[in-house]
């Protein structure tokens, strides 16, 4: 019996990746924090949306840029006031994260403990 070729590989693998993706997409917005949230979180915009534009977002929402992340469009928030997570939403947020999943800036040779992530440096 012959095999079918490059394109079994082909579907194989466009399978296992929209498999992927659809248990991805449940996964991280069942990780999402409800709107009443508040405290140190990630925030996600759409990719590809400015820095500027986001911390414009950010402040707009009345929560205060910790940093940005490797990627410009994820930012560490915080806020003492309850609600962030919905404000955010409200002002273009795609999702707010309370754990931070990776890295929070390329570290190099340094790495950031818990409370250095926190807080607010000049």
């Amino acid at each position: 019996m012959a095999w079918p070729g490059h394109r079994f590989i082909a579907v194989a693998a466009l399978l296992i990746f929209a498999v992927w993706a659809g248990l991805m997409a449940v996964t991280i917005r069942s990780a999402s924090l409800p709107g009443e949230a508040t405290g140190p979180m990630l925030v996600a915009f759409r990719p590809g949306t400015p820095g500027d534009e986001a911390l414009a977002r950010i402040t707009a929402a009345g929560g205060a840029p910790l940093r940005a992340t490797w990627m410009p469009f994820i930012w560490a928030v915080t806020s003492t006031q309850p609600g962030l997570a919905q404000r955010l939403s409200d002002a273009g947020a795609l999702a707010s994260f309370s754990q931070f999943p990776f890295a929070p800036a390329p570290a190099g040779c340094v790495g950031y403990t818990e409370e250095e992530m926190f807080e607010l440096k000049p």
